[in-house]
């Protein structure tokens, strides 16, 4: 249905290979079960999908020397999706010890109670925007820098 909403949330390593592709990396908690999960996997897996999806990355997207292979750059071709990652391509996202979650995660909850009900995207997209400086504030407090991003994908 159009106004079904689909929400994937992710905490946890992700990274940026040479080619600017992302990746996540997905563990059942031993180093021997460790395997990446592309954000093009998540596409194909949602493609007949007739509602709104919002994926939301609390994780790091540090470039690494490594390579996906696949082009990533059909991730958003569907108007339907929606990626909020807790920093843009390249860069770093951090956890607090304190909070016992990201920074992001944190930030973006406290915005979703003052948005209220999330029955869009767009609702998404309000909630994000606000936790944006938060997010950005506790790094900076904590002597770090982190910028969540609204990822397109399109290279």
């Amino acid at each position: 249905m159009p106004n079904d909403l689909f929400v994937l949330f992710y905490s946890g390593h992700g990274f940026t290979d040479v080619n600017d592709k992302e990746g996540l990396l997905i563990s059942d908690g031993t180093k021997a079960e460790v395997r990446v999960l592309q954000l093009d996997e998540i596409r194909r897996a949602l493609r007949g999908h007739r509602g709104q999806v919002v994926v939301v990355l609390d994780a790091c997207s540090e470039r690494l020397q490594v390579s996906l292979g696949q082009d990533l750059s059909s991730v958003l071709d569907q108007d339907n999706v929606l990626v909020l990652s807790a920093a843009g391509p390249g860069t770093l996202a951090y956890e607090s010890s304190e909070l016992g979650l990201g920074l992001f995660t944190h930030s973006l909850i406290n915005a979703m109670a003052r948005v209220g009900e999330m029955r869009s995207s767009q609702d998404f997209l309000r909630a994000f925007e606000m936790c944006r400086e938060g997010t950005e504030l506790a790094a900076e407090r904590s002597g770090s820098y982190q910028e969540p991003a609204r990822l397109t994908m399109k290279h």
